[in-house]
């Protein structure tokens, strides 16, 4: 059974879970549709693919367990049931200790934050086959969330936990590598120190990366967090990018909403207003 609701805007999906056969529970927002935009929508329903901000839902049984085939202006179809976290990070990190967090599902970005990738500062910049160096680049494996340890360093929250599948320090036995924030909570303008490995976020980010994880669904074998010097420069803004990010910014140099999730080399503060602060909750 099929229903479509052609006179209706989609406005937000709320608790879209996929189970391992694609089959999707999901809670959905609907507004009415003018005259006018529904003549043009019309039209753009081909090859069972859904415009821009419509959905065709395909119900089963009761009607409790849909198949969501959702998508968006470039027709990315969001039919995940597993999450991946890309972290892309400078090379020297002394030069630069920040990266872009970006959690997806499938390869549809999510959501993603501003990280800190720097460890003790007595090893910034330096090898990061050493104890509480730099972040370590490789692949990890989700393993747990975990609120065990200490406050002050973690932050109150939950923290990410990992195992080291493979990468640049695996040979030497650096483990305990984890996604977490900590050290804010005493501060009247937090921002992000650095740790001994890990990756730091704000409190707010690991609230919302946590949120945002178990709003895909799954947490199964199929879930890592790959960590890689993919940074890019940009010479004319004096700032870094995601590789994506820097190829769109080089066909539209001067388009504010990709210059604006570019990063630079100074300390982030919870409480300034930026793109990566202004999103903390989303």
């Amino acid at each position: 059974m099929e229903y479509w609701w052609w006179n209706d805007e989609v406005i937000k999906l709320e608790n879209l879970k996929f189970n391992d056969e694609g089959i999707a529970k999901v809670k959905i927002k609907l507004r009415k549709k003018s005259d006018e935009d529904f003549k043009k929508q019309k039209d753009k329903f081909k090859d069972d693919k859904i415009a821009k901000l419509y959905l065709k839902v395909k119900c089963k049984g009761e009607d409790d367990e849909h198949k969501v085939e959702f998508l968006d202006g470039e027709e990315l179809e969001v039919n995940f049931s597993n999450w991946n976290i890309e972290a892309h990070l400078w090379s020297d990190r002394k030069e630069m200790g920040y990266g872009i967090l970006i959690i997806k599902g499938g390869e549809k970005e999510i959501w993603r934050t501003i990280v800190r990738a720097q460890g003790f500062s007595s090893k910034i910049g330096k090898s990061r086959t050493q104890k509480f160096a730099d972040t370590p680049t490789g692949t990890y494996k989700f393993e747990q969330w975990r609120n065990d340890g200490s406050s002050t360093i973690y932050g109150s929250n939950h923290r990410l936990d990992m195992t080291y599948e493979s990468g640049e320090a695996k040979s030497v036995g650096r483990e305990e590598i984890q996604i977490h924030g900590g050290r804010q909570a005493d501060f009247s303008k937090p921002y992000l120190w650095n740790t001994g490995g890990c990756l730091r976020v704000f409190d707010d980010a690991i609230i919302a990366l946590k949120k945002h994880i178990e709003s895909v669904g799954n947490l199964d074998d199929g879930n890592f967090i790959e960590v890689s010097n993919t940074l890019k420069y940009h010479d004319v803004s004096k700032k870094y990018f995601t590789p994506d990010d820097y190829e769109k910014l080089l066909k539209k140099p001067n388009d504010n909403k990709i210059l604006e999730k570019g990063i630079i080399h100074q300390k982030y503060y919870r409480n300034e207003s930026n793109y990566y602060t202004d999103n903390l909750s989303d």
